[in-house]
């Protein structure tokens, strides 16, 4: 499937606390962009023809265009737009649509819009663990949040939950969760923190009682909870879409993958602008790190078949190397690998094989 990733904006209508510092201390560099208009006609025709011309060449026939942001909800009524185009120009393959929100702009008069988009929310758990997820004035923004999902939910609309773990928050997240559970919140992506150093100060031992509580409640809630960390591993627990990925920042400047966007080494692997046309574009760039999907690293452990190398956007950014992995991450795949396993074999004897 090729994945088509468009920063609809890098504005936010939101000032979390966590985020503000960290998000726009790495986007500095994107402030003096010339923005571009994704629902320009001119613009999508070069989009489509690009994603066109490369989806035959990976003889590929199966499209996923994911809306980001900052808050991509600023901008609804141009990925609309988009949207329409791209099935238009993109009608002999197969599309999909998906939105990563943080909720507050969902209302009544376009809820309904999202019955054709793969809903992903942001959120931290009850009013307490979002005290940080504030407007530009500094108020609250739990209730907006809150209010979306309610929509969604009595609309019968699908969405999941996505929620950022770090070494500050992992011990309240099954307790976030279970209260999300609670307002009819159903899916969930958990999104680990690998660039926080301080999980250097969390033993293996606190990680192992973490990811052991996560399987305990999703086996208990196994027909009714879905959550990416067990749903999605499967051996190999990572794979990679790095050649199947284009990702385009709002100024129209294409990189393999969203972690390259605002990556400190993001112009080394831009493979050129929209503007530039297919022919223009750097594609030996891609070329050159897909030779990192297979590992051939002397300090690998064990589980070196699972892991696959991890994310090379997500290296580059935490290591400076493509090829090579956080420290960190090695350390949460090899604690989460046990829970993993016994979750999935559990599942097997259980609902499996009935």
């Amino acid at each position: 499937m090729m994945r088509l990733k468009l920063f609809m904006t890098s504005d936010c209508n939101l000032r979390c606390l966590y985020c503000y510092e960290k998000y726009y201390r790495e986007s500095k560099k994107r402030e003096g962009y010339a923005l571009l208009d994704f629902s320009n006609e001119d613009t999508i025709v070069l989009l489509s023809e690009i994603v066109n011309r490369r989806m035959v060449a990976l003889n590929d026939n199966k499209l996923q265009v994911d809306f980001y942001g900052g808050e991509p909800l600023i901008e609804i009524k141009k990925i609309m737009k988009v949207r329409e185009k791209m099935i238009e120009r993109s009608d002999s393959f197969e599309k999909s649509f998906s939105v990563t929100t943080n909720g507050t702009l969902i209302e009544e008069d376009n809820v309904e819009m999202f019955r054709d988009f793969t809903v992903s929310i942001s959120c931290d758990g009850d009013e307490k663990q979002n005290a940080y997820r504030v407007d530009r004035a500094g108020n609250p923004a739990f209730d907006k949040i809150m209010s979306g999902i309610t929509l969604l939910y009595k609309k019968q609309i699908d969405f999941k939950m996505n929620m950022v773990v770090s070494s500050s928050n992992y011990l309240r997240v099954i307790e976030s969760i279970k209260y999300l559970f609670s307002m009819n919140c159903k899916y969930f992506s958990l999104e680990i923190d690998y660039s926080d150093t301080g999980w250097e100060y969390v033993s293996d031992e606190e990680l192992e009682r973490f990811y052991d509580g996560m399987k305990s409640f999703a086996l208990e809630n196994y027909h009714n909870f879905k959550i990416n960390l067990f749903e999605d591993s499967v051996i190999p627990l990572n794979q990679c879409y790095l050649t199947e990925t284009l990702a385009i920042d709002v100024n129209g400047d294409i990189y393999p993958c969203i972690y390259f966007v605002t990556s400190n080494h993001s112009s080394d692997y831009c493979i050129g602008n929209i503007l530039d046309e297919y022919d223009g574009l750097h594609w030996d760039k891609i070329d050159e790190l897909s030779k990192y999907l297979v590992c051939d690293s002397d300090v690998c452990c064990s589980k070196e078949g699972n892991c696959k190398i991890g994310c090379y956007g997500m290296n580059l950014k935490l290591t400076g190397k493509a090829d090579m992995i956080s420290p960190i991450y090695c350390r949460h795949l090899r604690t989460s690998y046990n829970a993993i396993f016994k979750y999935k074999m559990r599942v097997f004897r259980k609902f499996r094989t009935k």
